[in-house]
Protein backbone atom coordinates (compact mmCIF):
# COMPACT_ATOMS: atom_id res chain seq x y z
CA UNK A 1 0.00 0.00 0.00
CA UNK A 2 2.87 2.38 0.86
CA UNK A 3 4.41 1.84 -2.60
CA UNK A 4 1.13 2.83 -4.30
CA UNK A 5 0.95 6.10 -2.32
CA UNK A 6 4.59 6.88 -3.13
CA UNK A 7 3.92 6.15 -6.80
CA UNK A 8 0.87 8.46 -6.83
CA UNK A 9 2.74 11.15 -4.92
CA UNK A 10 5.61 10.96 -7.42
CA UNK A 11 3.13 11.43 -10.25
CA UNK A 12 1.09 14.25 -8.73
CA UNK A 13 3.71 16.27 -6.84
CA UNK A 14 5.42 17.74 -9.91
CA UNK A 15 2.07 19.05 -11.20
CA UNK A 16 1.28 20.62 -7.84
CA UNK A 17 4.69 22.29 -7.70
CA UNK A 18 4.81 23.27 -11.39
CA UNK A 19 8.10 21.55 -12.01
CA UNK A 20 7.13 19.67 -15.15
CA UNK A 21 8.37 21.45 -18.29
CA UNK A 22 5.60 22.96 -20.36
CA UNK A 23 4.89 21.45 -23.75
CA UNK A 24 5.84 23.73 -26.65
CA UNK A 25 3.68 22.07 -29.28
CA UNK A 26 1.32 25.04 -29.68
CA UNK A 27 3.92 27.75 -29.09
CA UNK A 28 4.74 29.81 -32.22
CA UNK A 29 8.32 29.82 -33.47
CA UNK A 30 10.57 32.45 -31.90
CA UNK A 31 10.41 35.69 -33.85
CA UNK A 32 13.24 38.12 -33.08
CA UNK A 33 12.26 41.59 -31.92
CA UNK A 34 12.88 44.37 -34.45
CA UNK A 35 16.00 46.42 -33.72
CA UNK A 36 16.46 50.09 -34.48
CA UNK A 37 18.93 52.91 -34.06
CA UNK A 38 18.89 56.63 -34.76
CA UNK A 39 22.34 57.85 -35.76
CA UNK A 40 23.96 61.10 -36.84
CA UNK A 41 26.10 60.77 -39.98
CA UNK A 42 28.58 63.61 -40.43
CA UNK A 43 29.40 64.89 -43.93
CA UNK A 44 33.08 65.44 -43.10
CA UNK A 45 33.79 61.87 -41.94
CA UNK A 46 34.62 58.69 -43.80
CA UNK A 47 32.72 55.43 -43.10
CA UNK A 48 30.78 55.71 -39.83
CA UNK A 49 29.54 52.69 -37.87
CA UNK A 50 25.80 52.66 -37.26
CA UNK A 51 25.97 50.38 -34.23
CA UNK A 52 23.75 47.88 -36.06
CA UNK A 53 25.17 44.38 -36.52
CA UNK A 54 23.42 42.52 -39.37
CA UNK A 55 23.01 38.90 -40.32
CA UNK A 56 22.74 37.88 -43.96
CA UNK A 57 19.12 37.92 -45.10
CA UNK A 58 17.80 40.36 -42.48
CA UNK A 59 15.42 43.04 -43.76
CA UNK A 60 16.67 46.61 -43.24
CA UNK A 61 14.97 49.98 -43.61
CA UNK A 62 17.19 53.07 -43.72
CA UNK A 63 15.48 56.48 -43.62
CA UNK A 64 16.83 60.03 -43.38
CA UNK A 65 14.75 61.76 -40.71
CA UNK A 66 16.32 65.23 -40.81
CA UNK A 67 19.46 67.21 -41.47
CA UNK A 68 21.29 68.75 -44.39
CA UNK A 69 24.84 68.58 -45.68
CA UNK A 70 27.00 69.77 -48.59
CA UNK A 71 30.13 68.69 -50.45
CA UNK A 72 31.97 72.05 -50.44
CA UNK A 73 31.51 75.46 -48.79
CA UNK A 74 30.03 77.34 -51.79
CA UNK A 75 27.38 74.72 -52.44
CA UNK A 76 23.83 74.88 -51.04
CA UNK A 77 22.93 72.33 -48.37
CA UNK A 78 20.84 69.30 -49.42
CA UNK A 79 19.39 66.07 -48.02
CA UNK A 80 20.42 62.42 -48.42
CA UNK A 81 19.43 62.30 -52.09
CA UNK A 82 22.57 64.24 -53.02
CA UNK A 83 23.49 67.66 -54.32
CA UNK A 84 23.55 69.45 -57.62
CA UNK A 85 27.32 69.12 -58.08
CA UNK A 86 27.00 66.18 -60.47
CA UNK A 87 27.60 62.48 -60.40
CA UNK A 88 30.45 60.70 -58.69
CA UNK A 89 32.45 59.37 -61.68
CA UNK A 90 35.90 58.29 -62.71
CA UNK A 91 38.98 57.54 -60.66
CA UNK A 92 37.89 59.89 -57.87
CA UNK A 93 34.92 57.61 -57.12
CA UNK A 94 36.79 54.34 -56.63
CA UNK A 95 35.31 52.71 -53.54
CA UNK A 96 32.13 54.77 -53.70
CA UNK A 97 28.89 54.48 -55.66
CA UNK A 98 29.68 55.51 -59.23
CA UNK A 99 27.17 57.29 -61.43
CA UNK A 100 25.12 58.36 -58.40
CA UNK A 101 24.94 61.93 -57.10
CA UNK A 102 27.82 63.29 -55.10
CA UNK A 103 26.58 63.91 -51.61
CA UNK A 104 24.09 61.02 -51.63
CA UNK A 105 23.86 58.92 -48.46
CA UNK A 106 25.49 55.54 -49.14
CA UNK A 107 26.08 52.43 -47.06
CA UNK A 108 27.95 49.16 -46.88
CA UNK A 109 27.68 46.01 -44.79
CA UNK A 110 30.73 44.34 -43.29
CA UNK A 111 33.15 46.30 -45.49
CA UNK A 112 31.43 45.04 -48.66
CA UNK A 113 30.46 46.92 -51.82
CA UNK A 114 28.91 50.34 -51.21
CA UNK A 115 25.26 50.79 -52.19
CA UNK A 116 23.12 53.92 -52.73
CA UNK A 117 20.58 54.85 -50.04
CA UNK A 118 19.42 58.41 -50.69
CA UNK A 119 16.62 59.44 -48.31
CA UNK A 120 15.00 55.98 -48.01
CA UNK A 121 15.90 52.38 -48.77
CA UNK A 122 14.55 48.94 -47.91
CA UNK A 123 16.84 46.00 -48.59
CA UNK A 124 17.83 42.52 -47.54
CA UNK A 125 21.36 42.22 -46.12
CA UNK A 126 23.55 40.37 -48.63
CA UNK A 127 26.14 39.54 -45.95
CA UNK A 128 26.70 39.64 -42.21
CA UNK A 129 28.54 42.53 -40.59
CA UNK A 130 28.26 46.06 -39.27
CA UNK A 131 26.22 48.57 -41.26
CA UNK A 132 28.31 51.65 -42.07
CA UNK A 133 27.12 54.92 -43.65
CA UNK A 134 28.70 58.00 -45.23
CA UNK A 135 28.34 60.65 -47.90
CA UNK A 136 29.07 59.63 -51.51
CA UNK A 137 32.09 61.92 -51.80
CA UNK A 138 35.70 60.76 -51.67
CA UNK A 139 36.96 64.14 -50.39
CA UNK A 140 35.29 64.79 -47.05
CA UNK A 141 37.66 67.49 -45.74
CA UNK A 142 35.57 70.41 -47.07
CA UNK A 143 32.11 68.90 -46.39
CA UNK A 144 29.75 70.28 -43.76
CA UNK A 145 26.54 69.24 -42.03
CA UNK A 146 25.04 65.95 -40.90
CA UNK A 147 22.00 63.73 -41.40
CA UNK A 148 19.93 62.02 -38.73
CA UNK A 149 19.22 58.50 -39.98
CA UNK A 150 16.81 55.89 -38.62
CA UNK A 151 17.77 52.24 -39.17
CA UNK A 152 15.27 49.43 -38.55
CA UNK A 153 16.05 45.73 -38.78
CA UNK A 154 13.35 43.06 -38.89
Amino acid sequence: MFKKWMFLLALLLPFECNIYPTLLLDTPAHVPEPRSAEVSIAADQSWQRSGIQLQSGEQITIEVLSGLWNTYPEEAFFDGAGGASGLCTGAACVGFVENMPKGMLIGRIGGGEPFPIGNFLELSADRSGTLELRMNDPGTEDNAGALIVLIRVE
